[in-house]
C-alpha cells in the first residue's frame, strides 16, 4: 500500500483553487472576454459623448470582468483557509487497488474509484474529484520522485478515465 503525507499551504490551496477555476467550460473564459471588450466599448463610447460618469463605469465594469480571481476569488480562498483549521492539518492519501483513502486529524474517508467523477493536473497539483466543485487537493510537491502520484495516475487513468484538461 503507498502512502504520501503533506501539508497544504494557503499559497497552495489559492493556487490549486486557479487550476479549478481554470477547468470551468471554455464558453465561461470566453464570456468573460466579451464582458471586457463591451467594458471598453462603454468606456470609449461614453468619452466620446463625454459622459464621464458612464466612463468610469465602463472602466469599473473592465477591472471586474479582467480581474476578479485577483479582487474576489483570492481573498475568500485566503480567509477560507484561514478561517477553518482543519485545511492546516496534515493529510495523508493511502492507494489500495479497490479504493483511495484520505486520512487526516479530523477523520478517514475511504473513497472506492467508481465514486471519483474525474481528476486533473497541472505541474503542481493533482485535484482528485468527488462532485463537481468538491475535491481533493494532491500537491506534487510532496512526491518529488513521483513514486505515489505516479501509482495514483495510473490508477485514475484505470479506474476514472484520462485527466480532465
Amino acid at each position: 500500500m503507498a502512502s504520501l503525507t503533506y501539508h497544504i499551504d494557503e499559497e497552495q490551496y489559492v493556487a490549486a483553487l486557479r487550476l479549478h477555476a481554470q477547468l470551468r467550460p471554455r464558453w465561461t473564459h470566453w464570456l468573460r472576454y466579451l464582458m471586457a471588450i463591451l467594458g471598453v466599448l462603454i468606456f470609449v463610447t461614453s468619452l466620446r459623448l463625454k459622459t464621464y460618469w458612464l466612463a468610469v463605469g465602463g472602466a469599473i465594469y473592465v477591472l471586474v470582468a479582467t480581474s476578479s480571481f485577483q479582487m474576489y476569488v483570492r481573498p475568500m480562498a485566503q480567509r477560507a483557509y484561514r478561517r477553518y483549521p482543519a485545511m492546516h492539518q496534515a493529510q495523508t492519501l493511502e492507494l489500495d487497488d479497490g479504493e483511495l483513502t484520505m486520512r487526516s486529524s479530523q477523520g478517514e474517508s475511504r473513497v472506492p474509484w467508481n465514486f471519483l467523477i474525474q481528476w486533473a493536473e497541472n505541474a503542481e497539483f493533482m485535484l482528485l474529484y468527488l462532485q463537481p466543485n468538491l475535491y481533493y487537493i494532491v500537491p506534487k510537491v510532496a512526491d518529488p520522485d513521483q513514486a505515489v502520484l505516479g501509482e495514483l495516475r495510473s490508477q485514475l487513468q484505470a479506474h476514472v478515465g484520462p485527466a480532465r484538461k
